[in-house]
């Protein structure tokens, strides 16, 4: 993700072939990578990010060798991690396109079928959540 000159890198397989846990933060302008003073709480690979404000939402994803449907948000300025309401399907490597700040789709990503999922406001349950794309 690149965000006001910054490049965060997460995810993937550290050196012992194990998916990290590792957050890389790394400066544009002054080429350096430093370490974020959190990690995600599981090894995650084959996900995928998208923003949320000033947050990054990391979607889907292989967590212990099995597909995911787990979303959590990124906090970079409260220093946080939290759960999120999962995707109705399990996915890796899917593509996630943002269509507003608040406003996410996610398309295939290992899925069974070739299906889609929109993260947005939901008025009835006061939060965001998934729902299927039927266009």
């Amino acid at each position: 993700m690149l965000n006001k000159g910054k490049v965060i890198i997460f995810g993937g397989f550290g050196s012992d072939d194990k998916a990290s846990t590792l957050i890389e933060i790394f400066d544009t302008k002054t080429k350096e990578i430093n370490k974020a003073e959190y990690r995600l709480p599981l090894g995650v690979s084959g996900s995928r990010m998208a923003w949320h404000g000033s947050d990054i939402i990391l979607i889907g994803g292989e967590r212990l060798g099995k597909r995911s449907n787990h979303v959590v948000k990124l906090d970079f300025e409260e220093k946080s991690i939290l759960s999120l309401r999962e995707m109705g399907s399990k996915r890796t490597s899917p593509i996630a396109i943002e269509v507003e700040h608040d406003e996410i789709i996610v398309i295939g990503g290992n899925t069974k079928e070739a299906t889609a999922e929109i993260r947005k406001w939901n008025r009835y349950l006061e939060d965001y959540s998934w729902t299927p794309c039927t266009n």
